[in-house]
């Protein structure tokens, strides 16, 4: 038996609307303790990813933009102790996320989703039902980590997480992408 995404997937996931602001969805990763969120429209479902380097772009964007009418360049006023200021970024989820999202279906072999990971320069990959696209769950490079660490892998997983680290290792003698 193969470990699929099914077999190690985050179900209970946190999500974010699109119009929530840069200040909630800070709140909101804090709360969970995680570093990014599928973004659901009501609509349309699945529009997204934002991240918590996403928030911190956009309390940059706005110091930036106070920078540049202080007449100081970004760096210097980072330089000089500037701090974020998320609760004044304007814009919402929708500005800041990601729009090109890695995603795979629960029969996914994990080293499938490794490679989709590794040359994505992705932590995560969205779940989705194969029918109708609809987000399931999450699998991470931690859940992935954990497979290669556990080592009390049920017997029919026992050559897997060889495979995984197989996978891993070809992947790292390859160039990376542009």
């Amino acid at each position: 038996m193969n470990i699929c995404a099914k077999d190690i997937i985050t179900r209970q996931v946190v999500t974010a609307r699109p119009e929530m602001t840069c200040k909630e969805v800070a709140d909101l990763l804090i709360r969970h303790r995680i570093t990014s969120a599928p973004v659901i429209d009501a609509e349309k479902g699945l529009v997204g990813m934002i991240t918590v380097q996403d928030v911190l772009t956009a309390g940059l964007c706005i110091r930036g933009a106070q920078a540049k009418k202080s007449g100081h360049s970004l760096d210097s006023s980072l330089s000089k102790g500037a701090e974020f200021d998320i609760n004044h970024a304007q814009g919402c989820a929708s500005v800041y996320m990601s729009r090109d999202l890695i995603t795979a279906f629960p029969e996914t072999p994990v080293d499938v989703l490794a490679q989709q990971m590794y040359f994505n320069q992705v932590h995560r990959v969205i779940i989705v039902e194969p029918n109708d696209h609809q987000p399931v769950g999450v699998v991470s490079t931690f859940d992935l980590l954990k497979i290669l660490t556990n080592p009390l892998q049920p017997d029919e997983f026992a050559s897997r997480p060889r495979q995984v680290k197989q996978t891993v290792s070809t992947m790292q003698e390859q160039p990376t992408l542009p």
